[in-house]
């Protein structure tokens, strides 16, 4: 009776996902017994077949450890595996005889944990890990700084080294073993609280002008990371494809919870903002080929149930330009319940776009009771190998699915890497804002840290390829040949010089007092002129207060606190200092699209006045020989450079009202004569001007171009000049 309701439903809605071909596979994970002896090899193959299955996949990468011997990594040392066994090409054979696909998973991110450092010294966390210094430790770390996430110390993909290192093991396995395919497991975060590697964080503040440690809900600073693991991603697609051009590229992705409702939810997912995994735009973008949800539900459980058909529903609608197979957990599951789910998963509403099959979590444990997580009696996981086969063979043959774009696909790839003097993974790389233009058509791509990147679905043609640091070129246009069905490789050299032209380069002495342009001393709170060249790549003015952080791509840090910009140019910036300066001196740094300049060191002290030229009355007129001030009279002084200020501000926010009085005493002579100070503090409604007013001294000598100096903490200002009569 089983057997006849299942081909009734075969027959209603199956047939068609069956004339196209469909995926019927098995995660088989490398922490259960499968594939660790030959004879485990044969009990696989043996197993797969009787279930109807014509792919598996093979954990043959667990952490940072291998079941191949072709490998760079070091063995899986198990009681149960020998490692002069090469597990890899054993099922390969064996399951290419058998009409199986076989796809080799790897774990990217997890490299494990005590247990892996003490088996082999060779282990990447003996050579990368927890204890290695500065650069060389490409551990992520969480906001805390913590390294162990309880279960796994884990490669940050926000550390050029490691995405490098890691699609080098990539490629390395793609180009000695025929296997059909390679499937990304682990490609992600631990969570939304990690990342935290210095180098990473580094990347992120330089790249996106920002200071400090970023909290683990920050916009940008999620993006930055969710455009880490899209950039490995992309790079180890684009690096086996390359190789070989029929290999199938796939993922085991997130799925927790429930799905979004709509595709405008998709930025609340777990996946997106839970673990920076944002698969739905690789799957648009075209760098997997297949896309394998790992939908863990428990059937029995009506929310769960609820879930599993909501996210069939999303992943459906969001196949982009590739494929998914929906993943079920059986090993959370019965049997009838596990075949329910694979029904659902198989059966194709009309007008939808079908899935490419179904893939079981997992060989070893394919039913609750058999796993410890519910039901009994236990069943023998041979009960679901049989049960499974019946139910397939119910749906007839079953190749797997045509992949139009690896067979005929009209459109091709590129691949691009960026060495800076012959060095790999150099900041000065680390940004470029890469375009591929041909006629009107233009296709831009970003540098990550590893020098590379690439260009998916490339219509055929001649294309002219030009590196940009902001508006600066920095590498000229080179031709690429983009063929149909092929990845085209470039390789471009950059020269440090080149980089150079778009590196922000202040002048020795350039820093300077913005009233006098004196460079004597930097005082917090004041205003500076920044001289030098490629300090901006326009002209630009902050239009309100506060004050920016940036403008026009460039960005001034003082001691590494943002010094809040008023005006950029290629040649000259004005910025405000922060309050607060510490120490006998502050570094001076200029930042321009993902670049820094040389630290240039200033001299810190508590004041050092500066004067701009217009003197005013108390009416604000300007003070002109037309327009004299008079003995007694009050005048009003605008300068820079006067200190720390009470009640404390923030530097580029807007003085109040009442000012914001000067703590450094300040003394004004007029015509030589010492003036009585009325007011000295911030200019209200203004940031980083000062204001002075004074009474003329009675006797004040009468005359035009009488000098007016400030003296605070011991320094004296410029001139400024005025007329009295």
């Amino acid at each position: 009776m089983k057997k006849a309701r299942l081909a009734l439903l075969a027959a209603l809605f199956l047939l068609p996902a069956v004339s196209m071909g469909q995926y019927l596979g098995f995660w088989a994970d490398g922490f259960h017994d499968g594939y660790k002896t030959p004879q485990q090899v044969d009990q696989l193959i043996a197993d797969a077949k009787r279930a109807g299955a014509n792919a598996l996949f093979v954990e043959v990468r667990l952490r940072g450890n291998s079941f191949y011997l072709k490998s760079l990594e070091p063995p899986v040392r198990d009681p149960g595996y020998s490692p002069d066994f090469d597990a890899l090409a054993d099922v390969i054979s064996k399951a290419h005889t058998a009409g199986i696909e076989a796809h080799a998973w790897l774990v990217i991110c997890p490299a494990g944990s005590d247990a892996e450092m003490k088996a082999d010294p060779r282990h990447i966390l003996n050579t990368h890990g927890p204890s290695a210094a500065g650069r060389d430790n490409w551990m992520a770390l969480d906001n805390t700084g913590k390294a162990f996430d309880g279960s796994n110390y884990s490669l940050d993909p926000g550390h050029p080294d490691a995405a490098a290192y890691i699609a080098d093991v990539v490629e390395h396995l793609v180009e000695n073993y025929a296997v059909d395919g390679i499937h990304f497991d682990y490609v992600r975060y631990a969570g939304n609280t990690w990342g935290y590697n210095p180098v990473s964080v580094e990347r992120f503040n330089r790249l996106n002008l920002k200071t400090g440690t970023a909290a683990p809900a920050d916009a940008a600073w999620s993006e930055f990371r969710r455009q880490q693991v899209t950039a490995m991603v992309r790079k180890m697609y684009l690096r086996a494809v390359k190789f070989r051009r029929d290999i199938k590229v796939s993922a085991a992705l997130i799925a927790w919870g429930d799905a979004p409702a709509v595709a405008a939810d998709w930025t609340r997912s777990s996946a997106y903002s839970g673990v920076m995994q944002d698969w739905a735009a690789w799957l648009k973008e075209g760098i997997l080929d297949l896309g394998i949800p790992m939908n863990y539900d428990r059937e029995h459980d009506a929310n769960q149930k609820r879930w599993f058909d909501n996210w069939l529903r999303f992943e459906r609608d969001n196949q982009g330009r590739r494929m998914i197979l929906p993943g079920p957990a059986i090993y959370l599951n019965s049997v009838e319940n596990s075949l329910a789910q694979a029904q659902r998963v198989l059966a194709t509403p009309q007008g939808a776009k079908p899935f490419g099959g179904v893939v079981f979590y997992s060989y070893a444990c394919t039913n609750w009771s058999q796993c410890g997580t519910g039901g009994s009696p236990p069943l023998a996981n041979s009960e679901f190998y049989a049960r499974a086969g019946d139910f397939f063979a119910s749906l007839g043959p079953a190749a797997t699915p045509l992949l139009a774009w690896k067979v005929g696909n009209p459109n091709g790839h590129v691949l691009g890497e960026i060495r800076v003097d012959g060095q790999a993974r150099s900041p000065l790389a680390d940004g470029i804002s890469m375009v591929l233009a041909a006629g009107q058509a233009r296709l831009t791509a970003t540098v990550d840290g590893t020098g590379t990147f690439g260009f998916i679905e490339v219509a055929p043609g001649s294309y002219a390829l030009i590196g940009y640091r902001g508006a600066t070129v920095v590498l000229p246009a080179t031709d690429v040949i983009v063929r149909a069905g092929e990845v085209s490789a470039v390789s471009l050299q950059l020269t440090a010089a080149v980089a150079a032209a778009a590196t922000p380069a202040p002048s020795q002495g350039g820093i300077t007092n913005a009233a006098n342009y004196s460079g004597a001393v930097l005082t917090p709170g004041s205003l500076l002129s920044i001289f030098g060249s490629g300090l901006a790549d326009s002209t630009a003015k902050a239009d309100k207060l506060p004050l920016p952080a940036d403008l026009a791509g460039t960005q001034v840090l003082i001691s590494g606190a943002i010094a809040p910009l008023l005006y950029v140019s290629p040649l000259q910036i004005d910025a405000q200092a922060p309050f607060g300066l510490e120490g006998a001196e502050a570094t001076v740094v200029v930042r321009r699209w993902g670049l820094e300049s040389a630290a240039v060191r200033v001299p810190i002290a508590e004041a050092g006045p500066g004067l701009f030229a217009p003197v005013a009355k108390l009416d604000y007129s300007l003070v002109s020989p037309a327009n004299p001030l008079a003995q007694g009279g009050i005048a009003v002084l605008w300068g820079t450079g006067f200190g720390e200020v009470t009640p404390k501000l923030a530097a580029g926010a807007a003085a109040p009202a009442a000012g914001a009085a000067t703590v450094a005493r300040a003394e004004v002579t007029v015509g030589g004569r010492p003036a009585r100070v009325l007011y000295c503090g911030l200019a209200p409604g203004f940031a980083g001007l000062y204001q002075i007013n004074i009474e003329i001294p009675a006797d004040a000598p009468a005359g035009d171009m009488l000098p007016v100096q400030v003296i605070m903490a011991g320094r004296g200002s410029n001139h400024a000049f005025v007329s009295i009569r």
